[in-house]
């Protein structure tokens, strides 16, 4: 992996590792697992996120199983979308699960599934379909309190959409609300692209 892209992979990783609740028995396997993928060890990190994911699994804990797969989809993306893509659909499955007797939680991590399909199809170019799955994960963040830095990544997509399609005032719109999201949360690292 080059440079550049491991240096980007690292501050959308911090930013996200900052935000995780501790809502499972697999939170110190996840919190290996992001120190795993931070030192630039992809494969010990993906076998950590797994082994939450059977942690989870055996403890039935549905939350965990998602964020596991979430997590998962976020370290395999940068090497295959198809399998960050196929991570994160069998998360949003998890998350549905969850509608009826935790539906914020529910909002909240199928929201930052939909910020990592949008990043994929962004990355393979596909504008258009990044732009809508950037609005419906947005949806999942109004009048809530992010405390996951999703929504600033989020912006910060949305303004690469539209300056890419020379919408100058949308683009500088949304970094400006990416910069707000920062500031708000106290993120000093740099966002990609913004």
């Amino acid at each position: 992996m080059n440079a550049c892209f491991r240096s980007i992979i690292n501050i959308i990783i911090s930013a996200w590792l900052l935000g995780l609740p501790s809502a499972s028995h697999a939170q110190p396997l996840f919190d290996k697992g992001w120190q795993a993928l931070l030192k630039d060890n992809d494969t010990l990190a993906l076998r950590l996120f797994g082994d939450a994911y059977l942690e989870a699994y055996r403890k039935d804990d549905t939350l965990g199983k998602a964020q596991s797969l979430l997590y998962m989809g976020i370290c395999s993306y940068g090497v295959s979308y198809s399998k960050g893509a196929a991570y994160c659909y069998r998360a949003m499955e998890e998350y549905k699960k969850m509608e009826q007797r935790r539906p914020a939680k529910a909002l909240e991590g199928r929201s930052r599934c939909l910020l990592l399909l949008a990043t994929i199809e962004s990355r393979l170019g596909n504008t258009q379909k990044s732009a809508a799955l950037s609005y419906e994960a947005l949806a999942g963040f109004r009048n809530r309190t992010d405390t996951t830095h999703s929504l600033g990544l989020i912006y910060a997509n949305l303004g690469n959409i539209n300056k890419k399609r020379g919408n100058r005032d949308s683009a500088t719109y949304y970094y400006e609300q990416a910069l707000a999201e920062q500031l708000r949360a106290g993120d000093v690292a740099y966002q990609p692209g913004s």
